[in-house]
Formats: structure tokens, sequence, C-alpha cells
């Protein structure tokens, strides 16, 4: 398919620039010849017999889009041209198909109508503003449509010299119930892996020539809805490699306001290599990665959601694509099995399709529209796109569509061409331009179909259960080498090679290095700071401070995270503390503490990165304390208090006890009431009142003791 695709291009380019009585060997030479040479009333001087080069013809300019009524004026840089020579332009039959139209490129125009003009002398047509010959005539066709075009050199006798070909894109009266055929554009900025391995940079020969041209071409179509999608790892190399790619990122910048970025990974990967390795949380980090790329070096917040692919995907990471989020793709015809057995390049759908059965919903690129504006054919391959494009919309206008041209990022382009057919796109009604997750909005799914395609299987194929171990590793501390050396830079590289690692582009035997790299960088920095290894400290009184010595091994300054933790101590100021250490330094942290209570114990200290991802060292302190704390005073003097307390009311009980003991007895007081008595103080009190009648007590009334004195007598 490729090789027709080139023979087509190859006759169709010899068509357009010329095709001379002497044969296609005049071309070259009326390349290289001056504009005008040996034509009369053009610019440039006379070519003498020795310079006389074979007659040709080249497009400088012409109407993109002619309505009813209006010129169609063709303006031609003329070469070669004999005394006496002229112009004129022949008309051809409508073409009725886009194959119809691809037949165009290899030389047949179709069925040839009467000239449009009558020829006339090339100095008698007027000069154009780029100082070629006008011819002009105004259309009288009865239909819309295109319709191919050949202006032709006649020799002073009638011979065809020379013919150039082109088409006439043909409107009438607009017609509210047709729908314009919707083109999203997408501007890529794209190159083979620029980072290596040894963290050097390497850009590929002609990036930022190409870089050039596309920001010339965003400069030159301000109007024009072109949806831009650059690749994050191109860019931050560019961003970083010098100060020539950098202008190119800030020119790139400069013309994103408006305009829609489509959010890339950071580099293509393979979703199901990634699956099978237990990595496919990398793919996150390259979403994430890639749009933090777009959103600080071109300033605009990525469009999210829409996965572009690679040459080929698979049904597995089409389908992994959806459980990752991505509901929409774009992918090239060799992504998908578009079922033709044609040797011409099958046509994709001009509308979503599903991708397999439960992939996402996808656009597939039409890499026939944009092989045009990469063609180095001139000012006429712009008008071949539009053509094309026009002919794609007369053949349903009715049923609303929709084409994504991925203006390829590895060719170069001639940014007045495809200014002029992009420009084209804000016709409005046979054609127009949208930001490519329009067209998911507009467009349905065909219903004469395909509704779905069956994605081809992946080509090759990476393995990467052989680094993932150490990869994981990596990933889980390489986040905070920025925030720990304040050098943003030097984490994202990091980071990069990391992502770099699992690119589906890059060569196996490199991934190892990538990781590898990233872990020595990893193992210098988590030992540039140290603690001492034992500590011991005597507090004297319940607030105090503990000076925690940190030591910066490393030639430059670094911000880290302490953290201290024990189960007796209180921290005033929190017990997390963010600190700068100057490059190669004692640095002394006084952290003020509160006792809880007396005793000894320990105090566990962690230095970090601030995000806490990189553990720098860690270490225990034995600390003593040898005050009382408030409760401990509390609970002393109320335990006194209470013994105090105790003490008193044991002493009164003790005390009165001792006065209740009877010593001897005399006479009741006079008046006293029955059953009152004397003590020997003189104290009366009472007794039992007498016993009952009965046998005498066994001893006398000098051994009566009070009842709670009593004991038992013998029986």
């Amino acid at each position: 398919m490729r090789g027709a695709r080139t023979v087509r291009a190859l006759a169709g380019a010899a068509l357009a620039v010329v095709v001379a009585a002497g044969g296609i060997a005049g071309a070259a030479a009326a390349d290289a010849a001056p504009a005008g040479a040996g034509v009369p009333g053009t610019a440039g001087p006379a070519a003498t017999p020795a310079q006389q080069v074979a007659p040709a013809l080249r497009l400088l300019a012409q109407p993109t889009l002619v309505r009813a009524g209006e010129p169609f004026d063709v303006e031609v840089q003329v070469q070669g041209a004999p005394a006496g020579a002229q112009l004129d332009i022949v008309v051809h039959d409508r073409l009725e198909s886009r194959r119809a139209f691809r037949d165009t490129l290899d030389g047949d125009l179709g069925g040839e109508r009467q000239p449009a003009v009558a020829a006339r002398p090339i100095a008698d047509w007027p000069t154009g503003p780029s100082g070629g010959a006008t011819v002009s005539f105004v259309p009288e066709l009865a239909s819309r449509g295109v319709y191919p075009v050949a202006v032709r050199m006649l020799s002073a006798e009638g011979e065809v010299l020379a013919t150039l070909g082109t088409y006439l894109s043909f409107l009438t009266d607009e017609t509210p119930e047709f729908t314009p055929l919707e083109v999203a554009v997408l501007v890529d900025v794209a190159a083979p892996r620029s980072l290596q391995p040894d963290g050097e940079y390497a850009l590929p020969s002609g990036l930022a020539d190409r870089v050039d041209e596309r920001v010339e071409l965003l400069r030159r179509t301000p109007g024009v809805p072109l949806t831009l999608a650059p690749q994050p790892e191109t860019l931050a190399a560019l961003a970083v490699a010098g100060p020539d790619t950098a202008a190119g990122v800030d020119a790139l910048r400069s013309q994103t306001a408006g305009r829609r970025v489509l959010a890339r990974p950071f580099v293509d990967v393979d979703p199901a290599a990634l699956q099978r390795a237990g990595l496919l949380s990398e793919a996150n980090h390259q979403a994430d990665s890639g749009a933090d790329v777009v959103r600080d070096r071109l300033g605009v917040e990525p469009v999210g959601g829409v996965w572009m692919s690679g040459p080929t995907l698979g049904a597995e990471s089409a389908r992994l694509i959806a459980e990752l989020g991505y509901q929409r793709a774009v992918v090239p015809p060799s992504a998908v099995d578009l079922g033709s057995d044609d040797a011409d390049e099958p046509v994709p759908p001009a509308a979503p399709v599903r991708l397999g059965d439960d992939g996402p919903t996808a656009l597939v690129t039409d890499t026939l529209l944009a092989e045009h504006l990469a063609d180095d054919d001139g000012m006429v391959s712009a008008h071949r796109f539009l053509a094309e494009l026009m002919i794609m919309w007369l053949e349903a206008p009715s049923i609303p569509r929709g084409v994504v041209v991925h203006l390829p990022a590895d060719t170069d382009i001639d940014p007045d061409v495809a200014a002029v057919a992009l420009g084209a796109l804000d016709d409005g009604q046979a054609l127009r331009a949208v930001p490519v997750e329009q067209v998911f909005q507009d467009v349905p799914p065909l219903e004469e179909g395909p509704t779905s395609l069956d994605p081809t299987p992946r080509a090759g194929g990476s393995e990467l259960g052989s680094i993932a171990p150490a990869l994981r590793a990596a990933r889980d501390r390489v986040a905070g080498v920025g925030a720990l050396t304040d050098d943003s830079d030097r984490g994202a590289l990091l980071d990069h090679s990391l992502l770099l690692a699992t690119g589906a582009d890059t060569p196996e035997g490199e991934r190892r290095a990538y990781v590898d790299r990233v872990a020595d960088q990893l193992d210098v920095v988590s030992g540039a700071v140290t603690l001492p290894d034992e500590f011991r400290i005597t507090l004297t009184s319940r607030t105090s401070t503990i000076p925690v010595t940190l030591t910066n091994l490393s030639e430059q300054e670094l911000t880290v995270r302490v953290v201290l933790e024990s189960d007796q101590l209180e921290f005033p100021d929190g017990n997390v503390v963010t600190t700068r250490l100057p490059p190669a330094s004692n640095h002394r942290l006084d952290v003020e503490v509160r006792t809880r209570t007396s005793g000894a114990f320990s105090l566990d200290v962690r230095v970090t990165s601030p995000d806490g991802t990189i553990l720098l060292d860690s270490s225990t302190f034995d600390v003593r304390s040898t005050t009382i704390s408030g409760v401990g005073i509390v609970l002393s003097i109320g335990a006194v208090l209470f013994l105090a307390v105790w003490w008193a009311r044991h002493w009164r009980s003790s005390r009165r006890s001792r006065r209740l003991v009877v010593t001897s007895v005399g006479p009741a007081p006079a008046g006293a009431p029955d059953g009152v008595v004397a003590m020997r103080d003189g104290d009366p009190t009472t007794r039992p009142p007498p016993r009952a009648a009965g046998p005498p007590p066994a001893a006398d009334d000098d051994d009566y003791r009070p009842a709670h004195m009593a004991r038992h007598r013998p029986r």
C-alpha cells in the first residue's frame, strides 16, 4: 500500500509541476531556473540560448473555494517559454467520487471540456501579486463539485508545451439542510526519544527546523481551531537542550493561546506490556507527567481523555486504556483492520467507531489527506487537499461526518502551502475546522457502518518484567528529589528516565540503564544527611529544648523534614520540622519539648525529603527526666493531705476510746436518773438496767467490764 501511494504521489507531482512536450526531464531544470526566465512580460531576465530551460508552469496562487459568479484567478510562474507562447485553461468533467479523484493524481484528469478561455499570449495576461501571469475566468458550471483544471502553455502554433494540473472547488448557493464536513487537524510536534540513559539529551537532526515550520503554520492560521498534539518528551528536551531550541518552545507557547492542546503520555507506551509486568500504574505516571510538561512549557491546560495511539495498539491495550479512563482514542489506519483487500490504502470511516468489543470510541486518522500537506509540490498540494475534502463532503452532504488529519511530526511542511489549505477550512458551508474532541461530540456512528473495528495485533511488544522490581523501588522515592534539592529540573530528569524505561520505542537493551541511573542517583541522595548514632540527654525542668544535629554531607543546600516521636514528650511547636541545611555543614536544630513525667524514655528522630518519600537517616535518642510533672506534684500533695487527715481522725478516735474505759464506779450524783453512776473522774455515765431475777453473777461487781471490753466467761 505504501508503494502504491508513492507511485501515485510521484505521478501527481510530475503532473502538477510540469508535463512538457520534451518529457519530465525539463522539471528539474525548471526548478533550477529563475522565476520568469525567458518569459516576456514576467520578472527576471531573458535567458540566453545556453541557459534555456524546458517549458514549465508552477502554481503560485488560486482561490480555494469558488462560488457562482466569482472569478477563478490562477497565478502561475512561467519558465522556459519560447517567443510567442500562449496560456489557456481547460476545465475537465466533475469528479464523482474520491476514487476518481485519486486517479487524477496518476495523470487521468477525466473527460475534457472545451477551453474555458481562449489562448492568449503570456504577456497579455495580467501580472499577479507574486509576479506571475494570472489566467482568469468566471466559471459557468451547472452544479457544485470538484473539477480538474489544466493550465496549459501553448506554442504560437498551438502545440501544448507544458501543463499544470490543479482543481476548481465550486460551490453554489448555500443549502441549510446540508451539514459541513468537520475536519480536525492535529499538529504534531514529536521526535524519537531525546533523553539518553546517561541523562544527556541528543536531539534528532532537523527537529528544530520542523518545530519552526509548525510555529509558522500556527502563526499564519490564527482563526483556525487547530489542535496541537505535542509529544511531552520532545517538548521537555527542546526546552533544556539549548537556547535555540528553548526559543522554539517559547515561540510554540506564544501560538497556543485559544487553541486546544491534546494531552498525551510522556512517551508512547504499550498498556498490555505494562499490565503483564505489574506496572500498569506507570500509565498514570506517563499521563500525569505528560500533562505537567504541557502546563509548564506551553502554559495551557491540556485536553485529557483522548488516547493517541502509535502504529499499532492491540485488542488488550484497547481494553486497558478504556479501563484507565480513556473513552476516546485517535488511531492511525495501521492500528485497525479496515477490511479491504484493495492494493490502495483503504479509506477510514468518517465517523467514530468502537475499538473491538470493550475498547474506547476511536477516530481513525486519514493519512491520504495528510500526505498532501507533506508533499513538496508547492501550492498545488494545498488545492489537492481541499479538493479531496470537498469530494468527501459531496459524497453524502446531508449526513454528519468528520475526519481527523494528523499532520505528521517527522516530515517537513511548507507553512505557506499548509496555511492556504487549512485557512480554507473556516468556510462553514462545505468544510468546518473543529477541535478533535468536537468530532466525537457532533458526529454519530454511521448508519451504514462500520460502527466498530478490530484492533490489529500489536507489532513487537515489550517485556518489562525484568526491570519491574527496580523500577517500583525507584518510583517510590524519585518524587522527593526535586523538593529535597530545591531543583525541580533534577527531579523531573530522574522521573523522565523512569518513564523512558517503559516507553514502547525504547530499545530493550537500554531499559535497565535508565532505571539503574535513577537508582544510583537516589542512593547518593539518600546518604546525604546523617544524625548522631547515639545521643543521651537529661532534662532537669519540665520545659526544655533538645538539640538535634543534622550533618549535610553533600555540596548543595538541602531542604529536609525532621519527624520526632516520643510517648513521654510533648512538642509545643509540633513534632514535624522542615529546615534547610547549608552544603557540607553541621546544622543544629533546637526542638522545644515538654515532659509528661520523670524517668527514662526514648525519642525517635527521622529525617526525610519534604514529601516523606526519601528516608535520609533515623536515630533513637535516650532521654532522662529528673523533674516532677504537675500531675505528680498534685498527686503527692493529695497523698500527704490524705495521710494527715487520716492520722488526725485516728488520733481523735483513739483518745475517745481511752476516755470511755471504767476504772471505778461511785454513787450516782444527786438527781441523776436511774441507771446513771459516777466514774472515777466524776463524769456521769449510763449503765445497763438491773439484771432480772436469777442466779447471781459468777464474779463480783468489781469485775464488771464495759461491753466493748467484755469477754466470755467460763461456764
